[in-house]
């Protein structure tokens, strides 16, 4: 059972406001910035140090009201944007990247993330769009999507931060970050992305788990159309067990509130992706031939299938796609 600890942020998720900047130790600030998602924010934070530099991790969507947010928060913070040593990104989702390439234009700073999400960076740089779309409606039609409801599932074109090429930075696990008298370090976390990483603030004793592990929220282990070896399941099953070393450290996610009980919490997460392994599997006893499509409108949804708008229903079926894949590379489906 998990504590929750950042209370202002709880009353303002269940609120659906956007909670107050908080200062939660004398170099920790966090950061709400407002994005247009349901999730309807991202919680960005800066890490500093005693001479006055500073990370940010995960910038947020990038529009005035986020930009203005952040950068009034690091002047109360008492730092310049001058100062800004890098940026880091747990994931390439446009709710936690979108802002980073005008940072790093503003302050001269780079953006770091795992290498392997860097490597899916630039290969949506490079990839030709056209064969890009015609993979994801292929994708789409081969799990069994009703014809009538493809174009609506279609991916629209992933946000490309070209802005990025001359200032990614490649991070490994394990590596401590440049933040002089600071014991920061990224852990990799890959799950809800190839490359997704979190990140230990030894000194205040806080974990920044990005969208790999948050309060109540699962967040989606997919896969896509340009995954076609990936075992995003397996990976997720990983990353639990590599934060555990941290249970006692407060968790700083990137959405809904901060809490404490990360071993509870990843228990849960884990006893989660077993359950919808199951339920999949048994669903297959039933029904050997069922399209992905047939599965996804028959298994457990929080909200209920019929309820889910066609971004949720996508990520449905890429996490479908995902437990099939996972079950039969262990030769259970």
């Amino acid at each position: 059972m998990i504590e929750i600890t950042g209370s202002a942020q709880y009353d303002a998720w269940h609120a659906r406001t956007l909670p107050p900047v908080e200062q939660l130790a004398a170099n920790v600030w966090v950061v709400p910035v407002p994005c247009p998602y349901s999730i309807r924010h991202t919680f960005s934070y800066v890490l500093s140090n005693d001479a006055g530099e500073f990370l940010v991790v995960d910038p947020g969507w990038d529009e005035d009201t986020g930009r203005h947010q952040l950068t009034s928060a690091i002047e109360k913070a008492g730092l310049r944007l001058s100062r800004l040593v890098g940026v880091v990104v747990t994931h390439a989702h446009s709710d936690h990247l979108a802002m980073a390439p005008w940072l790093a234009s503003a302050s001269g700073a780079w953006v770091g993330t795992h290498r392997v999400e860097a490597a899916s960076i630039r290969r949506l740089m490079t990839s030709d769009r056209t064969t890009r779309a015609q993979a994801d409606r292929l994708w789409l039609e081969d799990g069994g999507t009703p014809a009538q409801v493809t174009a609506e599932l279609l991916r629209a074109e992933p946000w490309v931060p070209r802005a990025l090429e001359t200032s990614l930075r490649e991070l490994e696990h394990d590596e401590l970050l440049p933040l002089e008298g600071r014991d920061v370090r990224v852990l990799f976390t890959p799950g809800h992305t190839a490359g997704h990483l979190s990140v230990v603030d030894a000194d205040n004793r806080v974990i920044l788990t990005g969208d790999h592990v948050l309060p109540t929220i699962s967040s989606n282990v997919g896969v896509g159309p340009h995954e076609p070896d990936r075992n995003s399941v397996a990976e997720y099953l990983g990353s639990l067990a590599t934060v555990e070393p941290w249970a006692d450290f407060e968790v700083l996610p990137a959405h809904q509130y901060r809490f404490r009980g990360l071993a509870d919490r990843t228990a849960e997460l884990r006893a989660h992706q077993a359950e919808r392994s199951a339920e999949i599997r048994e669903l297959l006893g039933d029904q050997p031939h069922a399209t992905v499509w047939q599965i996804a409108e028959r298994i457990t949804w929080s909200r209920g299938w019929e309820n889910l708008d066609s971004p949720n229903r996508r990520m449905a079926l890429m996490e479908v796609t995902a437990h099939l894949r996972h079950l039969r590379m262990r030769s259970l489906a």
